[in-house]
């Protein structure tokens, strides 16, 4: 094979494919600009917010239920564990103390 006909070859096109057409770099900063326009315009507004909204509410519900209900989050335990302790005063007077109330989790050992 010649170079020619190697030249030929790459130049040509394939039967029943249309030839590629060149593009230059100042027609794709046109097509980037525009597209930047139509992102940027006011009226994308609602459909940004309404993406963001949807993402966020995504990931706040994905896996709500992430420790199955055994509270192993220390946070979680122990305010169980203080919720668990903390009892009705037996009188209105106790309930009025602060130092003796049962309502007060510093009372019960927390």
């Amino acid at each position: 094979m010649k170079n020619e006909d190697i030249n030929l070859m790459s130049e040509s096109t394939l039967p029943g494919r249309p030839a590629a057409t060149e593009t230059t770099p100042q027609s794709w900063q046109q097509t980037l600009g525009r597209i930047a326009a139509r992102l940027s315009a006011r009226s994308m507004v609602p459909v940004w917010l309404m993406v963001i909204f949807l993402l966020s509410a995504t990931l706040r519900f994905t896996g709500v239920n992430w420790d199955a209900g055994t509270h192993r989050h220390p946070d979680e335990r122990f305010l169980t564990q203080v919720i668990t302790g903390v009892r009705w005063p037996s009188s209105f007077g106790e309930y009025l103390h602060g130092e003796v109330s049962p309502l007060n989790p510093r009372n019960n050992s927390y």
